[in-house]
């Protein structure tokens, strides 16, 4: 089933699923068994906050609020009333992430990561490039160093009205400093994860769905190893 006031839409789905004209309609049919809320930005909440309210399993596009205060009050009201709430980070299910992160896991000590993520565009007027393409990044680091970061620090690298490339810090406890580069001013698509350990690095290239270990032997030769 579709909640859309959108004609094109309607018009597109109506043969192969049930249409309503209200988000509440479809939520309150208790014919559902969970939903997906891909509706702008500035919407998410009020969605949000009714299918918990319902008990409703969803999973949320990113991010998931356009506002802390109400990003707070979403956990806090889904503790009270108990439900299972996803933000749409898709990278940490991917396979070939779960194996990255089972990598990185067995290399030591992590010195550093760095990411670089984004294409050209797309330009919104509700969402920054570091909100729209750097959750997934953060996101990644997170969930790699099982922590919150301590410090955060953000700033423009090129910014031209909706268009913008972003460096990100992130310092977390164990002194690990994450530069996360994101942006929609880039030439092409790109997206590039490395982790950093003292003698070898690991990368995540989802876009080549490979995973490469780079590091140098006795006689200072780079040497990669592909994993597909």
């Amino acid at each position: 089933a579709i909640a859309t006031r959108n004609s094109l839409l309607k018009k597109k789905y109506e043969n192969n699923f049930f249409i309503f004209g209200d988000w509440r309609e479809l939520i309150d049919s208790n014919a559902i068994d969970g939903v997906i809320i891909t509706t702008p930005p500035n919407s998410h909440f009020e969605i949000l906050y009714y299918c918990i309210k319902k008990k409703l399993p969803a999973i949320v596009e990113k991010p998931l609020t356009l506002d802390l205060k109400e990003a707070k009050t979403l956990l806090d009201y889904s503790k009270i009333n108990p439900s299972l709430v996803l933000v749409d980070h898709i990278f940490l299910y991917d396979k070939n992430f779960r194996y990255f992160k089972k990598l990185t896991s067995e290399g030591g000590k992590i010195i550093s990561i760095k990411t670089k993520s984004g294409n050209q565009g797309p330009f919104r007027q509700d969402v920054c490039a570091l909100w729209d393409w750097g959750a997934h990044d953060i996101a990644m680091c997170i969930d790699l160093l099982d922590s919150m970061p301590t410090v955060c620090s953000a700033k423009y690298i090129d910014k031209q009205n909706l268009g913008e490339i972003v460096e990100a810090e992130l310092l977390f406890k164990n002194q690990c400093v994450s530069t996360v580069i994101v942006g929609n001013l880039f030439k092409s698509k790109v997206r590039r994860f490395v982790v950093e350990f003292e003698d070898n690095k690991l990368i995540y290239d989802p876009l080549n769905k490979n995973i490469i270990k780079e590091y140098k032997n006795k006689t200072g030769q780079l040497i990669n190893f592909y994993k597909e």
